[in-house]
């Protein structure tokens, strides 16, 4: 098994936590009596706020001391103290001489790592109860993370040495990108981390058991974490994120008139360890607590989270790249790298409800249709004048009723879709299904 233990209730899980959070003295949870924990629409817990009175003049209704985060410097402080009070399952880790690891740890590894090695080692390995154990099982369970998410089948098919290099291929363009940020960063902490356990607890876990625990609890902290300051002089705000309990269980939005929840920080400036969060609550039409993840497309909530929207996402768009730059010509493309229009790598995008063409976007598909408009001058292989000044006008008068420059876009979209199309034939036709993505690319035909 991936987890340690057979999955518990919902009940169960709040129950557990609730006490944890509450009973531990002199640290505890404070909580709005008008806060339920209830089962959302798809199964799993949510949060909810119910009352008849005014709110508070604070409008504060959880606050979770940082004694019970997970984060880099809390797992450094938990391996350190175990580390020194002689702790055998530590030990196998780190050794005798755990010093230098400590100090790599410290000034080397990225949070994912470091939380992953603590929590493992925790959970699955002491022969007693973690600290953090009642957290721990409030965590999704690794079958919602292996039937919703696309990163980890495909890995499991390489598992199987199943060739995926085609199905990786035909995913479509814009979730490639979010696919592969993840796929490449579940990789590098399975290298960095699957030696490492094994050393230590080889004889009991296999290698495949460790890396299907690796994949887990990244996809654990992924999709649960939140931002908090855990280092000043870190340039890389993605390491600033720690796992908040009970706070975890605040659900997504992406309709800002849902969105009824913040989340912010006590601040100490001594101890960056010692913050706590608050959670403050703005009244709406609806009863549940919502958070808004941020400017999410369902590309990306797919990915990091394993669902998308049931309604339009204005965060979604459609990336035209490949399509656009196969219609520049090679002087076009050189005159908008001189003019710091286009810089290298930049993307093409429409939003997903074709109402709103990317500035840089318009500006390349303009240029591509001043070839219809002015046609003497399509054969010429330098950008000439009267194609810059009609460029300059197009700029400053934001201009897109041109016949030539509508018929662009029409046709680059139907390049889109069919393109899109033989992806989804791919997918629907593949032995090895993958049902979220083919919702995904139906809900882009289908706009």
């Amino acid at each position: 098994m991936v987890e340690n233990e057979d999955r518990l209730s919902n009940e169960e899980v709040v129950t557990n936590l609730v006490n944890w959070l509450t009973l531990e003295h002199p640290y505890k949870m404070k909580i709005s009596p008008n806060v339920k924990i209830m089962t959302d629409a798809y199964g799993g817990i949510g949060l909810y706020y119910e009352h008849n009175e005014k709110l508070p003049i604070t409008n504060e209704i959880i606050h979770i001391p940082s004694h019970f985060f997970i984060n880099k410097l809390t797992c450094l402080k938990h391996i350190e103290k175990k580390l020194k009070e002689g702790n055998e399952t530590w030990l196998k880790i780190f050794g005798t001489d755990y010093k230098a690891l400590l100090k790599s740890i410290k000034d080397d590894w990225n949070s994912f790592d470091t939380i992953i090695l603590y929590v493992y080692v925790e959970w699955f390995c002491l022969p007693t109860k973690s600290f953090h154990l009642p957290f721990f099982q409030s965590f999704p369970s690794s079958s919602f993370f292996e039937e919703n998410i696309p990163v980890l089948q495909i890995l499991r098919l390489e598992d199987k040495s199943i060739d995926t290099t085609t199905m990786i291929d035909m995913l479509s363009i814009e979730f490639r990108t979010e696919f592969d940020k993840l796929y490449n960063n579940i990789k590098a902490s399975e290298s960095h981390l699957t030696s490492l356990l094994l050393s230590g607890f080889g004889e009991t876990d296999c290698a495949q058991t460790i890396k299907d625990r690796i994949r887990y609890l990244y996809m654990c902290i992924n999709s649960r974490c939140l931002y908090y300051e855990i280092s000043r002089t870190s340039s890389n705000k993605e390491d600033n994120l720690t796992l908040v309990p009970f706070v975890d269980f605040i659900n997504h939005s992406n309709k800002q008139e849902e969105v009824n929840a913040i989340a912010e920080t006590t601040k100490n400036f001594l101890q960056l360890d010692k913050q706590d969060y608050k959670i403050f609550y703005q009244e709406t039409s609806g009863k549940e607590i919502l958070f808004k993840y941020g400017h999410h497309s369902d590309d990306l909530l797919l990915n990091d989270y394993g669902f998308i929207l049931n309604e339009p996402n204005e965060n979604n768009c459609l990336d035209v790249t490949d399509i656009i730059m196969k219609k520049l010509k090679q002087c076009e493309l050189d005159y908008l790298l001189e003019a710091n229009l286009y810089k290298e790598n930049d993307r093409f995008l429409i939003s997903s409800e074709k109402s709103m063409v990317y500035h840089n976007t318009a500006i390349a598909i303009y240029m591509i249709s001043l070839n219809k408009e002015l046609p003497n001058l399509k054969n010429l292989k330098t950008f000439s004048k009267p194609k810059q000044l009609k460029l300059d006008q197009f700029m400053k008068s934001s201009r897109t009723n041109s016949i030539h420059y509508q018929n662009e876009i029409f046709q680059i979209l139907e390049e889109y879709k069919q393109d899109l199309k033989l992806r989804y034939k791919f997918f629907q036709a593949n032995e090895y299904k993958m049902g979220n993505v083919l919702e995904l690319i139906n809900k882009k035909l289908n706009k």
